[in-house]
C-alpha cells in the first residue's frame, strides 16, 4: 500500500494512476493514511477525470452509513 501511494503521484500513465486512486480510495478504511494522498491528488492531478472519481469516492465514504 505505501508504495502504491507513493507512486500514484508520479505515474505518468493516466489510466495508471486512475485505477491507483481507485485502489486507495477502497482501502481506505484499513488504511487511513491513504486520505492525505487522495486529498492531495485533488488539489494536484491534472486528469479532470481522476479528480472527479476520488471527489466521488471520498463524498459516497463520507455519507455511508458507519
Amino acid at each position: 500500500m505505501a508504495s502504491n501511494r507513493a507512486a500514484v503521484r508520479g505515474e505518468p500513465d493516466e489510466n495508471i494512476r486512475y485505477n491507483m486512486a481507485r485502489f486507495l480510495c477502497a482501502n481506505l478504511d484499513e488504511f487511513p493514511e491513504n486520505r492525505p494522498v487522495l486529498q492531495d491528488l485533488l488539489r494536484t492531478e491534472q486528469s479532470k477525470r481522476i479528480r472527479q472519481s476520488v471527489a466521488n469516492m471520498l463524498s459516497a465514504l463520507r455519507r455511508a452509513p458507519q
